[in-house]
């Protein structure tokens, strides 16, 4: 018995050891070997943007419309911006701008991703549709989609923003790391990127929408609820209930988002209450 509790807490000393040392990777999927194909998505054009800390990167871009505001869309953590250029057709083809941003190590880019390094990627494209296009402040949408979410919170405590939408988000990459990795102890000491979202939202006054499925089982409903609680008014979340992690498009969040943008509109509306839902 003796052995076998040794040979135990060897081997979860050693996955303990492993996943500190590794965690980045268990969080961080990008496709990584080329190119997105911009063929496949014929309404959007490259952008090119240097990081404060040298790298540069290639995203996306789709110019709106006259009078229209942009998204700048942070995608989740896998694959790369290709397979989000059909998701983005919607508010393209309503006349809205869409920035693609893409991270480093992902579609082709330099460096490894991170949490510190996401940030510096997103500040590099913002500053790029202000100097290159104007677009700030009220023409400009932050849309975070699963750790995408982490990037766009962060984004909007930093820059004015018209508006903050949120895609399967979570409260925190820490709560969810705590969920998926009970059996880890000291998580909070030894987690690298944590995206503490709860503990930012509070600090934002842009009207917010929180969409999340009733099925996803990778960020689960809590998550999300959890969040959307943290954030101030006026806020909208809207629950598909058949819906997985990623799957809210099939319910029509797209429309949802759309409409929730459009109620923004004219500019002066987005001081103004939008009603939210349980």
């Amino acid at each position: 018995m003796l052995r076998l509790l040794i040979a135990f807490l060897i081997a979860y000393m050693g996955l303990v050891a492993t996943m500190t040392v590794r965690q980045r990777s268990f969080m961080y999927f990008p496709l990584t070997t080329a190119r997105p194909d911009i063929t496949k998505a014929p309404w959007m054009s490259w952008v090119d943007t240097t990081t404060k800390d040298g790298l540069d990167l290639k995203s996306w871009f789709s110019e709106p419309q006259d009078g229209m505001p942009t998204l700048i869309f942070f995608h989740g953590n896998g694959h790369n911006i290709e397979s989000r250029g059909p998701k983005i057709l919607p508010f393209v083809d309503k006349g809205y701008g869409v920035l693609l941003a893409e991270y480093r190590g992902y579609g082709g880019n330099p460096g490894n991703p991170s949490e510190k390094g996401f940030y510096h990627d997103a500040r590099a494209q913002i500053d790029w549709l202000a100097d290159k296009h104007g677009i700030k402040g009220d023409d400009l949408i932050m849309y975070g989609e699963s750790i995408g979410s982490g990037v766009a919170v962060q984004m909007a405590t930093e820059y004015e923003t018209h508006a903050l939408i949120l895609d399967a988000p979570f409260s925190s990459a820490l709560d969810i790391a705590h969920f998926e990795f009970f059996f880890v102890p000291f998580l909070s000491k030894i987690m690298k990127d944590k995206y503490l979202n709860h503990k930012k939202i509070g600090s934002i006054h842009t009207p917010v929408l929180i969409g999340i499925g009733g099925r996803d089982t990778i960020i689960p409903p809590r998550f999300g609820k959890k969040l959307f609680a943290e954030a101030n008014e006026p806020k909208v979340l809207k629950v598909y209930d058949k819906a997985v992690h990623m799957g809210i498009y099939e319910y029509g969040f797209a429309e949802d988002a759309i409409d929730f943008i459009s109620a923004l509109e004219p500019k002066e509306a987005a001081a103004k209450p939008y009603s939210s839902s349980p």
